[in-house]
């Protein structure tokens, strides 16, 4: 069919978003995030035309998750065809064919009939594709206990998807290796870490303060096998989005993922140990942090179980945390005395280092590309990046000022000082000073 015009591209949009998204409360809350409005990154509505590329794997990569895809044509067949392309478990069909009217054919004669389907993004990972993030099979759902809204189903992964990824990941391991070893982890091993979850998630609605709830997920339900051990844990979403509608600053994203941290660890006593920026969201409520499988309570005796202790020893020593610790360690750039202490340790010092190295590049995440104001060459940035620098490299590395997730608050609450009267000097500021 003929390309549409750049106003009728317009007009369609105009068209399909009044009759098809204008009442909703998620349009209202992500409206800002779209491809038209955003012309890199991920956005959380794509609206494809006759002329656009809607191939599942190209929309796959640009819409974030939870997103939705809008294909319009004035074709019905159009519609259909396109909508055949995304009956995978990657995709649900939201609105399969509806349509509009759009603005007149020639003049002020007749109107455009629009056909329009809405598909939404449910999965994190394509089928078929292996994540170092995710060893769990993870997706939204709808959920009845949460008012058949959607939730995140995480449950144990098929015993042949864990033998491709081990096959993948180690090509010198024999069939039967790889049999036996995915037969473990799928009987015991990942069904231990998500009961371990489930019930991290528990500590965390009992103890972390009112004043986060919306900052760290909540169960919805779950299922459990024959031993009682956890198969399906429904949680809800938190999503990434523009707190309060607007985007964060990059001092903003440092202070609420810090004093988060700081809840965690005193409060609710919980150290998370795998803080990556991917685990990190910003949400409506402001800075959340995801996936608690490999955390612990503090003072929690691992040793009690020599099972759960060899699954920590694994994690220590595999985790990309600790490998970038140890390196950066190894080379000078960490230096204090509390965060060395942490290498391949359960210890809340694991915490501190990761929170005070991901809120120098708050946009390492793509995800936070139009959620987070950052500029490297700001004041802010520099005044974030030298106490990153007090906190691994200190005067004295034996008696670091910086041992607890409160005394990087402390830190924070100067450097909030200083970016509110410019004119102070930074040697006057305390734990900035040289």
């Amino acid at each position: 069919m003929a390309k549409l015009s750049p106003k009728q591209r317009s007009d369609f949009i105009e068209a399909v978003t009044r009759h098809g998204l204008a009442a909703s409360d998620e349009w209202r809350q992500f409206n800002y995030s779209t491809s038209e409005n955003i012309a890199e990154g991920g956005v959380d509505f794509i609206f494809a035309g006759p002329d656009d590329n809607a191939k599942p794997d190209d929309i796959f990569k640009r819409l974030r998750w939870g997103g939705q895809l809008i294909f319009f044509s004035p074709d019905a067949a159009e519609v259909e065809k396109t909508v055949s392309g995304y009956a995978t478990r990657e995709w649900v069909v939201e609105t399969k064919m509806a349509n509009t009217l759009g603005p007149p054919k020639f003049l002020w004669f007749g109107k455009t009939k629009i056909y329009y389907a809405i598909i939404r993004k449910v999965m994190i990972v394509p089928i078929g594709d292996f994540s170092e993030r995710f060893t769990f099979h993870v997706e939204l759902q709808r959920h009845p206990k949460y008012n058949n809204e959607y939730v995140v189903r995480k449950e144990l992964p098929r015993i042949d998807v864990v033998e491709k990824r081990l096959a993948t990941r180690h090509p010198d391991l024999t069939e039967a290796d790889i049999r036996k070893r995915a037969k473990m982890f799928v009987g015991t091993i990942f069904p231990i870490f998500l009961t371990r979850e489930a019930g991290i998630m528990r500590v965390l609605e009992k103890y972390l303060p009112e004043e986060y709830e919306g900052r760290v997920p909540k169960i919805v339900d779950l299922k459990q096998n024959e031993k009682g051990h956890v198969t399906q844990l429904y949680m809800t979403l938190l999503r990434n989005a523009r707190p309060h509608g607007r985007n964060l600053t990059q001092f903003e994203f440092a202070r609420q993922s810090c004093d988060l941290m700081r809840a965690l660890h005193d409060e609710a006593r919980v150290i998370h140990l795998d803080l990556r920026l991917d685990n990190f969201v910003v949400c409506e409520k402001g800075v959340g942090f995801i996936d608690f499988g490999s955390a612990v309570r503090v003072g929690e005796d691992l040793s009690k179980s020599e099972l759960l202790m060899q699954m920590f020893e694994q994690v220590m020593t595999t985790s990309q945390i600790q490998k970038t610790l140890g390196k950066m360690s190894q080379s000078g750039r960490v230096t204090s005395r509390i965060l060395r202490s942490g290498y391949r340790k359960v210890d809340k010092a694991v915490d501190l280092f990761f929170v005070a190295l991901q809120m120098n590049k708050p946009l390492k995440n793509p995800d936070f590309a139009n959620l987070i104001e950052y500029d490297k060459d700001s004041r802010e940035a520099a005044l974030i990046h030298k106490l990153t620098e007090k906190i691994f490299r200190p005067r004295d590395p034996d008696n670091p000022p910086f041992k607890t997730a409160k005394d990087i608050c402390k830190g924070l609450q100067v450097i909030e000082g200083l970016l509110k009267n410019p004119g102070k000097p930074e040697g006057e500021s305390g734990l900035l000073g040289d």
